[in-house]
């Protein structure tokens, strides 16, 4: 892909340590990287070298007990600048869905379980100010035909544990991109696909 060259999302001295009885242990170090308008990046490394911990620092959704160092700055087009790591709780909820998308690695566990997966997608553009009742349902229905799944209507109305693994990831695609966000990440997205 081209780069229009303005920068998307700047990471710089990323460190992300964990506390281990009465000290921080790092387990990541000094990751830094920018991403520009139209480019893609891909973290390359193994098991455990702290590629989801990048990724879901950048949006807040790490688990408690770990700290966080670094800056993350994402700039829009229109100039607008925000530290996703130093975000308050109201703004991360503002950006997180709406301008970064994030397709988790396992879309079952970060699934809710007692909502079907069209309401899912549904409540993400109700929440974000996109489209209301039946409108959000028909373009519920769209991002599920987009993202390559058949019989839409029965995977709307079916629950997370309804569906095979590659549907369910499937829908985990659709709701990080129903919003057009500016910034997609995407925690190995092609895992369970079928």
């Amino acid at each position: 892909m081209t780069s229009s060259g303005s920068p998307l999302l700047s990471v710089k001295n990323l460190k992300i340590a964990i506390r281990e009885k009465n000290a921080f242990s790092t387990v990541v170090r000094g990751v830094s990287f920018c991403i520009n308008h139209g480019e893609t990046l891909g973290l390359v490394g193994a098991s455990g070298s702290g590629k989801s911990l990048t990724a879901l620092s950048l949006v807040q959704l790490l688990p408690g007990g770990l700290l966080v160092e670094g800056e993350a700055f994402l700039e829009r087009k229109d100039f607008r600048k925000r530290d996703l790591l130093h975000l308050n709780a109201t703004g991360i909820q503002q950006v997180r869905g709406r301008e970064v998308g994030f397709v988790f690695q396992e879309p079952g566990s970060a699934m809710n379980p007692v909502y079907t997966c069209g309401e899912q997608i549904k409540e993400i553009l109700q929440i974000h100010g996109i489209a209301f009742g039946l409108e959000a349902e028909k373009q519920s229905l769209e991002w599920l035909d987009r993202v390559g799944l058949v019989d839409v209507r029965r995977i709307y109305k079916s629950y997370p544990h309804q569906v095979s693994g590659g549907q369910l990831q499937r829908v985990m695609i659709a709701m990080a991109i129903c919003t057009n966000p500016v910034l997609l990440i995407a925690d190995e997205p092609t895992t369970s696909l079928d």
